[in-house]
Order: C-alpha cells, then sequence, then structure tokens
C-alpha cells in the first residue's frame, strides 16, 4: 500500500486549536507498555511495580513512570516520573524514551526543551515506535528542536501510518 502525504499535514486540524490533545478522548499522551491490563487499586501495584523496577526490570521502571506522571496509585510527581522514565530510555525502553520526549515538548515537571524532546523522539522512533515517529514528524513539521523540513516530516509520518497510527493514517 502506497501512502501519500497531504500538503496540509497539520494536527491542529484534528485538535482544532493546536496542542490540545484532550479532544481525542481520555488521552494524555504518555504511553505504557500494559495499557491492556485492567487494574482495580494502583495502590496495590504500586509497590510490586517499585520492587521490580528497583531490581532494575526496565518494562516496571517505565510503567512506574508512567503512574508518577498520571498519579495513578501514587501522588502526581513528574520530577519522580522522569527519574523512572530516564532510568528505562537510558536502557533502551522506546517507550520510556517516547515519553521523555513528551514531557520535555510540553513542558511538564521540566523546563520546556524541544532540542531534548527531538533527542528522546528520535532514540524511539528508531525503535519503531509509531507514537515517537509520528511526534518527532511533528517536530519536523513546525520547526521545534529542527530545522523545518516538511519531507521528513512526512516519511516519519507514513511510518507512523504504517503501523497503525490513526492520527498519522489521517494526513497520509
Amino acid at each position: 500500500m502506497s501512502l501519500e502525504c497531504k500538503e496540509g499535514f497539520s494536527y491542529d486540524e484534528l485538535t482544532k486549536g493546536g496542542e490540545d490533545e484532550s479532544r481525542l478522548g481520555n488521552f494524555d499522551g504518555i504511553s505504557s507498555l500494559d495499557e491492556d491490563i485492567v487494574v482495580q487499586d494502583y495502590k496495590d501495584i504500586i509497590n510490586w511495580y517499585k520492587l521490580a523496577a528497583e531490581l532494575g526490570n526496565v518494562v516496571r521502571q517505565s510503567n512506574l513512570g508512567v503512574m508518577y506522571y498520571r498519579g495513578q496509585g501514587v501522588t502526581q510527581n513528574y520530577k519522580e516520573a522522569i527519574k523512572w522514565f530516564r532510568l528505562a530510555a537510558e536502557q533502551g525502553n522506546s517507550e520510556a524514551q517516547y515519553n521523555l520526549g513528551r514531557i520535555y515538548r510540553y513542558g511538564h515537571g521540566v523546563a520546556q526543551d524541544y532540542k531534548e524532546a527531538v533527542k528522546w523522539y528520535q532514540l524511539a522512533a528508531e525503535q519503531g515506535n509509531a507514537e515517537a515517529q509520528y511526534n518527532f514528524g511533528r517536530m519536523y513539521r513546525y520547526g521545534q528542536g529542527v530545522e523545518k523540513n516538511f519531507d521528513e516530516a512526512c516519511r516519519l509520518n507514513k511510518l507512523a501510518s504504517e503501523q497503525g497510527n490513526v492520527i498519522a493514517q489521517y494526513y497520509s
């Protein structure tokens, strides 16, 4: 299947106002490897995640970052989220890398830093993370942390689209 990138490639059309992703439903943009698991009481699982994360389990480090970011079973704490995401990201976890990209892009718990966002998005995108590919493409599209490059934005959008990223498919 050949995909073509629409010249009007703009996330703004979908969100009707730029960065307000709340129009997409219950979506904070932070990704978790275990989104398919239904947890009734996050407080029960937090201790197990902490134990596994402290023992070096990279997936649980990333999951713990999500829980601190969202305030699930713990008090919301961006700095603690960043700590756990960074531990996992530095070990190559693409979900944590993507999440750090979003945190730096939007300045959650840190100063907004597009170049740092690009760094983490790129690492995750190179591993095939569709959300990172799409968001890395947006950085190119808008010249955030990189020089504007519509061709690169389109290429990354296509990669994300081919993996089923619905928003990327909308612009392909």
